[in-house]
């Protein structure tokens, strides 16, 4: 998987449209957070608008507008997914620079700075976003004492060759935090599963149940990426 992933970066490095930029505007803003705010740059950006995969560098900037990180990563946004395959690390000014050895593609959660990543890249080249999103993303499905369970209306992706139902759930605790995860569901055989869990039945009333009814809703709607 690893070798094909590899081979076919270098394909679409070779392959596809480099997108020019004036070097004043090389850097377009994608994400912010307390501690950090995230850039992509235009004067590298490669995208294969066939595979609808982009060739992105990234670059993390502190509070005091020093660079302390950028990052070499491929976006697929057909997929819903990335993978980093190179780190460089900014000491006192000097970078540190990391190859990847083992890429590992990980599916980009709504609302997440992947997500971001892709929208501004997808707004830049004005090209189909990764995910539709809107105000009316998250679908209130249930609640405990503890947190309220939502499920994202516009992530759902069917993978005919396993027969899963993928969509995004966000927990949200009282606290304010919010702690996100991907499920799957096999509908033929009433079974639902996290990535790294065994599959199973929905137990009644329990929030397998919950997300189970809720993803056979969406996907009965059409509404998959």
């Amino acid at each position: 998987m690893v070798k094909r992933f590899i081979a076919f970066c270098l394909l679409l490095l070779l392959s596809c449209t480099v997108v020019q930029a004036e070097p004043e505007s090389r850097w377009k803003w994608y994400y912010s957070s307390d501690r950090v705010g995230m850039y992509f740059d235009t004067q590298t950006l490669h995208y294969d608008a066939s595979k609808r995969a982009a060739d992105v560098w990234t670059k993390n900037l502190n509070v005091n507008g020093e660079k302390i990180g950028e990052v070499h990563k491929f976006l697929f946004l057909e997929e819903g997914a990335a993978a980093n395959v190179q780190y460089v690390y900014y000491r006192n000014g000097y970078p540190s620079v990391h190859n990847v050895k083992k890429v590992y593609i990980q599916q980009v959660a709504p609302d997440s700075p992947n997500e971001a990543l892709a929208n501004g890249i997808a707004n830049y080249l004005n090209v189909k976003p990764m995910y539709p999103g809107g105000e009316n993303r998250w679908k209130w499905i249930g609640a405990t004492d503890t947190y309220s369970l939502y499920l994202a209306t516009d992530c759902g992706k069917y993978y005919p060759e396993k027969d899963w139902y993928a969509v995004w759930i966000k927990r949200v605790y009282l606290s304010g935090y919010a702690y996100k995860d991907r499920y799957y569901c096999r509908f033929s055989k009433n079974q639902i599963a996290t990535r790294y869990g065994r599959a199973r039945n929905p137990i009644p009333e329990s929030d397998d149940e919950k997300i189970y009814n809720a993803a056979k809703e969406l996907q009965a709607t059409g509404k998959s990426i």
